[in-house]
């Protein structure tokens, strides 16, 4: 028997690659889909074999029981969407970023605190891979010794005439520009391999609309160590890589970031190199792995990546806001 899966948000990112990425499933399977245009998730019910399709969140959710609750809308709808779905006892996966302000992120994760028992997670599809798990190894168990600094960088190039683009480039919608959309992720990994930073300090350009810049970076500062993230819009042609020094050694993975698996990483300890590579043909693999993985660690026990949790995506908001403070400010923020 399959875990049942509902999804609110059905029509944009989830049917480009959650839906279909669970076609392949063996473990889990898409019963039900929401959106807001009857049409389109009509077309989307069609195109993947669903019978049960809505236009209303609580229809949906009071139709019948599901093992889980996949809300793949904009964030600026992500609040009410969790809070309908932990109402009715049914487990979150949300996708990035948790909200579009730390405010409302901590208000989601009271709501989530009130519901100890109901599994939540932020969908944060990098995590749920082999080469991400070595990577954090080599960096918390000291083979390459005591991390001295970091550089990761996700870029693309931005169309303004997607459908999603009208949220991301709507600040009250979408968040915090381009850090609030690919960077939240490199954010998340840092968070994965280091912890949370003592300061950070932020710098925004090239601004597409109105508190959107397409370009970002930010610096994370662990005691002596610092990681250095680059988020993007405007890049046609980005490196996209995740670089690790240390004091014994190195972590490299060439054009690891992005919605495909890695295919290889490098580790270099006390001078000897290592290289793993992996299998990454499958460019939905990472969406179906995800989910997989919940279902796996929360409902049968299994040994698996536990995702994002509610703490976690709380602190990238925290640093996410740090962010933006820091670039409006011009100084580097403490972190409480």
């Amino acid at each position: 028997m399959k875990h049942t899966l509902a999804i609110i948000g059905a029509t944009g990112f989830a049917a480009e690659r959650t839906i279909p990425a669970l076609r392949e499933s063996r473990s889990c399977e898409v019963v039900a889909i929401q959106g807001r245009d009857r049409e389109r998730v009509r077309r989307v019910a069609s195109d993947f074999g669903i019978s049960d399709q809505y236009t209303d969140v609580e229809d949906l959710l009071d139709h019948r029981t599901y093992d889980a609750a996949y809300i793949a809308t904009p964030p600026f709808l992500h609040a009410r969407n969790i809070e309908a779905a932990l109402l009715r006892d049914i487990p979150v996966i949300c996708e990035k970023p948790l909200s579009v302000s730390l405010e409302e992120a901590l208000q989601i994760e009271a709501m989530v605190s009130q519901k100890p028992g109901i599994p939540f997670m932020v969908a944060h599809h990098m995590r749920h891979q082999q080469a991400v798990q070595d990577i954090r190894v080599a960096v918390t168990t000291g083979q390459i010794g005591k991390m001295a600094t970091s550089w990761m960088q996700w870029g693309y190039e931005l169309n303004p005439r997607d459908r999603s683009a009208s949220w991301k480039l709507d600040h009250a919608r979408g968040g915090w520009g381009t850090f609030a959309d690919n960077g939240v992720h490199l954010v998340d990994l840092a968070i994965s391999f280091f912890g949370m930073p003592d300061r950070v300090s932020g710098h925004s350009a090239s601004e597409l609309a109105p508190g959107s810049p397409g370009d970002q970076v930010a610096v994370l500062i662990y005691g002596d160590a610092t990681v250095v993230l680059a988020s993007s819009w405007t890049m046609p042609a980005p490196g996209n890589h995740i670089l690790i020094y240390g004091t014994r050694g190195k972590v490299e993975a060439f054009g690891g970031i992005g919605q495909a698996p890695i295919r290889a990483i490098t580790i270099v300890t006390n001078e000897v190199a290592r290289e793993k590579r992996f299998d990454a043909r499958d460019h939905l693999a990472l969406y179906r792995a995800e989910v997989e993985d919940f279902f796996a660690v929360h409902f049968r026990g299994e040994d698996r990546d536990r995702g994002t949790t509610i703490g976690e995506a709380v602190g990238a908001m925290k640093i996410l806001s740090a962010i933006e403070e820091s670039a409006r400010q011009g100084r580097s923020i403490q972190l409480q």
